[in-house]
């Protein structure tokens, strides 16, 4: 079995089940691309760190076990958490409130690329033979600023590389037909009503 497919549906089983703690022990490499546009708001983002919040308690976070990384976008990408930048959760949810709302238009392949080149690479810290998941969180696009085309190019070496994408819509404004093209299967693609939803789905 690949070894990605346990973490993903336990990835997955932790969005649709916050309150159960994973009791899978695979070792993964995961990012958070958080919505820090206008679409979001500061709110939404607010409460997108408060989810990364409660699922960095819930798994084991250390140099040899599971890693975090975090990206927020808007127009622009920014490298919030390096891999190697926390070797507990607390630590890593020390930092969340530091983190600064961007505003501005949601640019999903800017997000994608940032996270590729520093994160998901061996001089990004990435670990070989450790499953690697990426789970992006967006309240829409705009036509004029990520197109399919653009997301299909960006996703590109995420899927060479064996890396699992997880897409979560957030709101009414989330285009869950576009965000098809990211992920390898419909069920890597989730719905949740509000950001302060996350862990309601």
């Amino acid at each position: 079995m690949n070894i990605l497919s346990p973490v993903v549906y336990l990835i997955r089983g932790f969005f649709l089940f916050a309150d159960t703690k994973p009791s899978c022990l695979i070792p993964m490499d995961i990012v958070f691309l958080l919505d820090s546009s206008r679409n979001a708001g500061e709110q939404g983002y607010q409460a997108q760190k408060d989810f990364v919040s409660l699922f960095s308690s819930k798994i084991a976070v250390s140099f040899i076990g599971s890693r975090v990384g975090i990206v927020s976008y808007s127009l622009q990408a920014r490298l919030d958490v390096r891999f190697e930048d926390y070797d507990n959760s607390t630590g890593l949810r020390s930092v969340l409130p530091d983190l600064k709302f961007l505003g501005g238009s949601p640019r999903i392949d800017a997000a994608f690329h940032m996270a590729f080149v520093e994160l998901f690479t061996a001089q990004g810290g990435a670990r070989p033979g450790v499953a690697r998941v990426m789970a992006l969180l967006t309240a829409g696009m705009g036509s004029n600023i990520t197109d399919y085309e653009t997301l299909r190019f960006a996703v590109e070496p995420f899927k060479g590389e064996g890396i699992a994408v997880i897409a979560v819509g957030v709101g009414q404004t989330a285009d869950l037909q576009r965000l098809r093209v990211l992920v390898d299967s419909d069920e890597m693609i989730l719905a949740a009503p509000s950001f302060q939803g996350l862990s309601d789905l």
